[in-house]
């Protein structure tokens, strides 16, 4: 089966993402996406997901942290090295930095709980441009309605949004940082820069990506990159000087922040 319009993806197991697509259906009329129940998880499903085509997916899902703190988070599905929950080893989905901050903005707009932005992670893997949208940190945010509904008002914000109509942002991949790169996450916030993170590349992985993984974190976005940005103490010296090496040999321009 194969869909063109954009595509709202939950699984069934997943009790966030049941909650946000309960209140979608419930208060939202959806015209211009599908929405579409996966059996699996949706961090499993590629093999299922790789049968449709989109303007670009989103994952209606859940976050799941060791601190158990509330917050609601975004990310690129994708892994820079193995693939220990879904998707393909050394390999990440396509992006859409311009939704994944019109998201975050949304969220942010609620005045409810943290938002973040995370480095790319886990599956499926997507071919086409795709963002996990979550509730975080436990059963108890999952299944808060409240929540479901906060969370469903901001999908809705963003997937309203008219083809060609959405605001533009200079794209950019981010470099550095742990896996909540904060450094990002206020890029992501902050409305007037103009800037937009399609990927995150957390500090953890520089040391053993090779120039071919890291472009695609160039390579791999529905808007072109129009830069490198680089947390500069979120590396170590000799990681510094690996990315700087890369990006000039792949003759993009860097931003140190």
């Amino acid at each position: 089966m194969v869909k063109c319009m954009p595509i709202i993806f939950y699984s069934k197991l997943d009790l966030a993402g049941t909650n946000i697509v309960k209140f979608l259906r419930e208060n939202f009329s959806f015209k211009n996406a599908e929405i579409v129940e996966l059996e699996k998880e949706s961090i499993r499903s590629d093999e299922i997901v790789a049968k449709y085509e989109s303007d670009f997916f989103v994952f209606a899902s859940r976050h799941k942290s060791e601190t158990g703190k509330p917050s609601f988070t975004v990310h690129v599905p994708g892994n820079w090295a193995k693939a220990e929950a879904g998707g393909r080893e050394k390999n990440v989905s396509w992006s859409y930095g311009s939704l994944m901050k019109d998201a975050l903005l949304a969220l942010g707009r609620l005045n409810s709980l943290p938002v973040f932005m995370e480095a790319d992670h886990h599956g499926p893997f997507c071919k086409c441009p795709a963002m996990f949208f979550e509730i975080g940190s436990s059963e108890r945010e999952w299944k808060d309605e409240k929540l479901g509904m906060q969370a469903a008002w901001a999908l809705n914000e963003i997937m309203g949004v008219k083809p060609g109509a959405r605001k533009k942002y200079a794209n950019v991949f981010g470099v550095g940082g742990g896996h909540y790169c904060p450094t990002f996450t206020r890029r992501m916030l902050d409305e007037e820069n103009g800037v937009a993170v399609a990927h995150v590349l957390q500090k953890y992985y520089v040391d053993e990506i090779t120039p071919e993984i890291f472009g695609q974190g160039i390579e791999r976005s529905r808007e072109k990159i129009e830069r490198v940005e680089i947390d500069w103490k979120g590396l170590t010296a000799p990681q510094r000087e690996k990315v700087q090496r890369m990006c000039k040999d792949l003759n993009v321009e860097i931003e140190r922040l």
